[in-house]
C-alpha cells in the first residue's frame, strides 16, 4: 500500500533540511565573501596610509634590511624602531598584526618579534602579493600575539598587499595586515542564526499546512482503497465473499493439515425461471434473501462466499465426513432455503441443490475439493429434477 502520507512526511522533512542548510551555506558564503572584500579594501586602504605616514623609511627599511638579517643586529635594532612607529600608528585601529616581506619572502619585520627572519617565499599569498595583486583570506586562530598582548579564539582577515617602487617598477616586498574581524564574524553568525531560524519557521508552517491538507488526501485514498480491496474480495451484490477470496482462504487452510474440512456447493433451482418471469430485481433479491439464509445455517467458523450466478460454497472447517451429519446439515439447508419468499408481491419458493466434498477424503488441494463438490452437486440436480419442481432439495457426498 502506497502512503501518501508517510512518504510527503519523509521526502518534505529531508526538502526542508536541504533547503535550509542550502540557505544557510549559501547566506554565509556571500556574507563572508562581503566581509572578506570589505577588509581587503579596509586592509589596503590601511596599508597604504602605513605607507605614506612611513614615507620613506618603510623603502629604505626594506632596502638596507634585505638579505641582511643575520649579518648583524643593526636591522633588528631598525625592526624595533619600526615597530615602535607601526604600534603609534595603528593605535585604536582592529589591526593586530604587520609584517614586512623582502621580494625573496624573508620577513623583515613583524610585530611579533619571533617570526623576524622567517622565509615565506613558498606562501600563495606572498607569490600572489609579490607579483602585484592583493590576496586577502578569513583565518581562525586559537591564539594570536597582538600590539595588545595575546589573545584567544580570533577571527582574522589577513592581507597582503605589495609594496611597490617609488619610481613604479614593481614590487620591493610585500606588507602582510592581519585584521581583527571577530566581532563582525559573531554579528553575521548571530543573524545568519536568525534568518535560518526564520527561514525554518516558515517553511515548517508551510509544512504543517500542506501535511494537513496531504493527511486529508491519504485518508481519502485510503479508504478508497479499502473500498477497492473489499470489492475485490467481496460480492457487491450479497457482501458475501467471492470466488477470489474463497479460493485464497481454502488453500491457507489446507496448507494448515486440517484432520478435515467440508466443502458445501449450494445451486439456487430455476434461478433463470425467476429472472425470466419476475425480472433481475426479483433475482437480486431472491440472492440476498438465500445469502443471509446461508448465514444462519453455519457457525462463525465457515466461509460462505458467493461463487458466482446462483451458486454458493461453504467451507466447514469442522465437519465431520459421516451420513448423520451430512444429511443434517443439508436437512437444514433445505429448510432454511426452501422457505418462501416474497417475489414482486407473492411468495414463491425456490428449491435447492447441494455437493458435498471433505478433506482429506475428496481431494488434498483447492482444485480436487472445488471440482469434487460441484460434480456433486450437477449430479444429483439431473437425478432430482423431479424433486426439485417439488420443493425438495437434492444433495451427494463425494
Amino acid at each position: 500500500m502506497f502512503r501518501l502520507l508517510h512518504h510527503f512526511s519523509v521526502i518534505s522533512s529531508v526538502g526542508i533540511f536541504v533547503v535550509v542548510l542550502a540557505l544557510s551555506l549559501f547566506y554565509r558564503h556571500l556574507a563572508f565573501a562581503d566581509l572578506i572584500a570589505h577588509e581587503e579594501r579596509s586592509n589596503v586602504s590601511l596599508t597604504q596610509a602605513l605607507a605614506n605616514s612611513l614615507g620613506q623609511r618603510l623603502y629604505l627599511f626594506i632596502e638596507s634590511s634585505e638579505g641582511r638579517l643575520s649579518e648583524s643586529p643593526g636591522p633588528l635594532d631598525a625592526a624595533d624602531s619600526m615597530r615602535q612607529s607601526v604600534v603609534g600608528l595603528m593605535k585604536g585601529l582592529n589591526i593586530v598584526k604587520v609584517k614586512v616581506f623582502d621580494h625573496q619572502g624573508m620577513t623583515l619585520f613583524s610585530t611579533q618579534i619571533s617570526q623576524i627572519g622567517e622565509l615565506r617565499a613558498g606562501d600563495k599569498g606572498f607569490i600572489a602579493a609579490i607579483g602585484g595583486d592583493v590576496v586577502s583570506a578569513l583565518v581562525f586562530k586559537h591564539q594570536v600575539d597582538t600590539f595588545h598582548g595575546v589573545k584567544a579564539d580570533r577571527n582574522l582577515v589577513s592581507s597582503y598587499v605589495p609594496v611597490v617602487a617609488e619610481d613604479g617598477s614593481g614590487s620591493i616586498g610585500v606588507i602582510e595586515v592581519y585584521s581583527d574581524v571577530t566581532e563582525l564574524v559573531d554579528a553575521l553568525d548571530y543573524t545568519l542564526a536568525k534568518i535560518v531560524g526564520g527561514v525554518t519557521g516558515c517553511l515548517l508552517s508551510l509544512y504543517l499546512f500542506l501535511f494537513l491538507v496531504v493527511r486529508r488526501a491519504d485518508r481519502i485514498l485510503q479508504q478508497s482503497s479499502d473500498e477497492i480491496r473489499y470489492l475485490a474480495y467481496h460480492d457487491a451484490l450479497t457482501g458475501l465473499p467471492n470466488r477470489r477470496l474463497f479460493t485464497e482462504r481454502l488453500e491457507s487452510m489446507l496448507n494448515e493439515k486440517p484432520a478435515v474440512l467440508a466443502v458445501f456447493f449450494v445451486d439456487l433451482d430455476s434461478f433463470k425461471l425467476v429472472n425470466d418471469r419476475f425480472g433481475h430485481d426479483a433475482g437480486d433479491r431472491l440472492l440476498k434473501v438465500q445469502s443471509e439464509r446461508l448465514k444462519s445455517c453455519f457457525d462463525s467458523a465457515a466461509l460462505i462466499a458467493r461463487f458466482g450466478g446462483d451458486e454458493f460454497a461453504i467451507i466447514a472447517p469442522a465437519c465431520e465426513r459421516n451420513a448423520t451429519t451430512t444429511a443434517a446439515m443439508v436437512g437444514k439447508l433445505s429448510d432454511e432455503l426452501g422457505q418462501p419468499v416474497e417475489l414482486n408481491g407473492a411468495l414463491r419458493e425456490v428449491s435447492c441443490s447441494v455437493g458435498v466434498s471433505y478433506y482429506p477424503y475428496s481431494g488434498t488441494s483447492v482444485d480436487d475439493l472445488l471440482r469434487n463438490a460441484d460434480h456433486a452437486m450437477y449430479r444429483m440436480k439431473k437425478s432430482s429434477s423431479k424433486y426439485c419442481q417439488s420443493g425438495n432439495s437434492a444433495t451427494e457426498t463425494v
